[in-house]
């Protein structure tokens, strides 16, 4: 069960999910730094916080998938790379660049709007 919300945690958990944002942004070009952004998201997701802990679960979410497809992609360049298909592995990385900063920006407009994720584009009403 998660902790009520206070006022004031719900605004150091919105400030924290900014710069975790921001360090998955860098994540692109420096990957250590993705590294740093997961530890605090997981560290503060369990502090509770109201709907911006959804966003800790994105961001996580998005570390792991980067993480999973970049790891795949850098072995496929290596394993592939005398049979001539490691451009396949380079294409690989650089798609999930592509879908991080994707998720990057949906999670940053989210927060920035105060909205929880995976409720941002809710189903349109039943006609």
């Amino acid at each position: 069960m998660e902790p009520a919300a206070t006022p004031d945690l719900e605004l150091r958990q919105r400030r924290m999910a900014h710069i975790v944002y921001g360090l998955q942004a860098l994540s692109v070009f420096i990957g250590l730094i993705g590294i740093v952004a997961v530890v605090l998201a997981y560290l503060r997701r369990r502090q509770g916080g109201g709907s911006v802990t959804t966003h800790f679960t994105w961001q996580i979410r998005s570390f792991w998938g980067f993480f999973i497809a970049s790891a795949l992609g850098s072995i496929m360049v290596v394993a592939f790379q005398g049979f001539g298909a490691g451009q396949l592995g380079l294409l690989l990385v650089v798609a999930a660049a592509i879908w991080l900063i994707y998720r990057v920006i949906r999670g940053w407009l989210g927060l920035y709007d105060g909205r929880p994720m995976y409720d941002i584009y809710p189903p349109p009403p039943a006609a």
